[in-house]
């Protein structure tokens, strides 16, 4: 038996950093009781393959009805059919093959709401990804750090201004959002092929960090979603400096978290998503003056926005009126139903995203 894995565990797979792949050997074919009892038995050791893998069971794609029958490792899921072109990824080095990022998110529909469904998507086309190394990986990680080598997909953990390492690393868009929308039309008519299409259509685009991503469905969503309807805008948008902007920025070009473009009614607005992770401290509290004053020489318009600022209630509803206010929008005023799936909404983009999808929890 090969292993097609898919669902949770090949989002995992996709989150796992080719640091932390390079540490395992080869999957043992637990198409045999050898090699099952193998993975079960270390499993969720320190080192064990949850730490690529997610949690069991493992869920799997398997071609004969006949391999139906589930297991303490393996979860299966029939599929006879023909697969969608470009399904899955052969990983030689473990010896493995699981969903690709748009078959992956396919195969996790029945187990996600549209807002979990959206908000996979925006990591898996972000340039960012969310991963969490226990005691003993993170120090393996730290030793790798160390040599300075260059991984595959520009994978690099993201230390806060103290140095500490974080969950959250910057890397390469895995796909596009014009990948998923092609890939949601090659799925047409399939069981979940309308709620992938209609999550595929809420991505705005390439996000930075699940900050940026929370506050783009918070802005983009229409109020009977939960969100607030705001007029279309760019995410990651780069903006290149005219000459007296990069000498006052000191840079050539930048990237606007949320970029609404100039109309007759107002000035172009760069809405600046802060975290405490990479924001904090002198040195990037000096760098975000330094941008912000360039773009306001260009007439673009900088409003910042925190954490804190999105979670509680009463401070995101002022930043929205400050923020319709600037760009002469008229919010709508919402009814009893929208109210409760706006609540619905922030309590599932406030939760954890570690544990996005089934994945582990590391204490």
């Amino acid at each position: 038996m090969h292993e097609w894995f898919c669902g949770s565990t090949a989002f995992h797979c996709l989150r796992t950093p080719p640091q932390v792949k390079s540490l395992y050997p080869l999957f043992p074919d637990i198409g045999f009781p050898a090699g099952r009892r193998q993975v079960k038995h270390d499993y969720d050791a320190s080192t064990g393959w949850a730490n690529v893998l997610g949690p069991l069971p493992l869920h799997a794609i398997v071609r004969d009805p006949s391999l139906r029958r589930p297991s303490l490792v393996v979860k299966p899921r029939v599929w006879t059919g023909d697969l969608p072109a470009g399904a899955f990824y052969d990983d030689e080095d473990l010896g493995i093959t699981y969903a690709s990022p748009a078959f992956t998110v396919f195969t996790m529909a029945p187990q996600l709401s549209i807002t979990q469904m959206i908000m996979a998507m925006y990591e898996l086309t972000g340039s960012w990804s969310i991963y969490r190394p226990n005691r003993e990986i993170q120090i393996q990680i730290d030793h790798m750090e160390n040599t300075r080598l260059a991984w595959v997909g520009g994978w690099q953990q993201v230390r806060t201004t103290r140095g500490l390492a974080t969950s959250l690393w910057k890397r390469g868009p895995l796909i596009t959002t014009h990948e998923l929308l092609a890939f949601a039309r090659g799925i047409s008519g399939m069981r979940n092929a309308q709620k992938y299409l209609r999550a595929a259509a809420r991505v705005q685009g390439d996000t930075a960090s699940p900050l940026e991503a929370r506050l783009s469905m918070l802005l983009s969503l229409p109020p009977r979603e939960g969100g607030e309807g705001f007029p279309p805008f760019f995410a990651n948008y780069r903006i290149a400096y005219s000459h007296t902007a990069a000498t006052l920025a000191g840079k050539h070009t930048c990237y606007a978290d949320i970029f609404f473009p100039a109309t007759e009614t107002h000035p172009a607005i760069d809405v600046e998503c802060h975290g405490h992770s990479v924001h904090d401290g002198d040195a990037q509290g000096g760098v975000d003056a330094n941008r912000s004053l360039a773009l306001q020489h260009m007439g673009i318009e900088v409003i910042h926005v925190t954490h804190e600022q999105l979670a509680d209630i009463d401070r995101f509803e002022a930043f929205c009126d400050h923020l319709a206010a600037r760009l002469r929008f008229k919010r709508r005023s919402k009814t009893e139903a929208m109210l409760n799936r706006r609540d619905t909404l922030r309590s599932e983009l406030f939760g954890s995203w570690e544990t996005l999808g089934g994945g582990l929890v590391v204490t």
